[in-house]
């Protein structure tokens, strides 16, 4: 069997109110910031990335006012940086399709992809208060993954 080194990857940085979107009620209004992340997988033959993270720092900030990406980031910098080439990723698994873990889907085009079926249902036809966690097209945006193929998993997998 074969060991795979697992690299986490920060692809910038997500500023939340911690009571709306970490604690559920407590701290309300406190701002902190959180890393975005991507993680990278390789035996020394598979390429595989979980989750491809977030945007450029102008719509990072239209999703979480005052959210960024720092130069050299960009998921593919940092896949760089490590040695590798973004166009050999083989396998990208996504845990969901909000905009902080799949931005950049075009720089990985040889990549298959593989999704929960209902998370991406729900991706492409998410109920009003999601539209901006999946650049819903009736806020004007085209999300990453609209046009792509997935391999749609079900259940536990």
């Amino acid at each position: 069997m074969s060991k795979y080194q697992i690299r986490p990857l920060k692809t910038g940085t997500i500023v939340v109110d911690k009571g709306a979107y970490i604690t559920r009620g407590i701290d309300l209004g406190k701002e902190v910031k959180i890393p975005a992340t991507a993680w990278y997988l390789t035996d020394g033959q598979h390429k595989i990335m979980v989750d491809i993270g977030m945007c450029q720092t102008d719509l990072a900030d239209w999703h979480h006012p005052g959210s960024w990406q720092e130069p050299g980031e960009a998921v593919h910098e940092k896949l760089e940086a490590l040695g590798v080439d973004y166009a050999d990723i083989e396998l990208i698994i996504f845990t969901h399709l909000h905009w902080d873990h799949c931005h950049n889907l075009h720089m990985f085009p040889n990549a298959r992809l593989l999704v929960n079926a209902r998370e991406y249902e729900f991706a492409l036809n998410p109920i009003p208060p999601y539209y901006k966690s999946y650049e819903h097209h009736k806020l004007e945006k085209k999300a990453p993954f609209v046009g792509r193929t997935f391999e749609k998993l079900d259940g536990e997998v």
